[in-house]
């Protein structure tokens, strides 16, 4: 799925966008969290989720991966 359909999914609350999302990217959001936290996997975790909370209520479309990722 090319970015600009799996953020337009993710806008419209489909679960599956919001899955395929995580699948993609979600190492990168924790191992960039761990490296803020300096080793810190729980509170790394516990950054991402509230990214992930915060990115499902403010989602907007995106129409490449860059502008998704900055």
């Amino acid at each position: 799925m090319e970015v600009d359909a799996l953020t337009r999914g993710m806008a419209a609350g489909r679960e599956e966008a919001f899955g395929l999302f995580l699948a993609r990217y979600g190492w990168r959001l924790l191992r960039q969290a761990t490296g803020h936290t300096r080793g810190d996997l729980h509170v790394a975790e516990d950054l991402v989720q509230e990214a992930l909370v915060r990115m499902v209520r403010k989602t907007k479309v995106c129409l490449t991966e860059i502008e998704l990722l900055n």
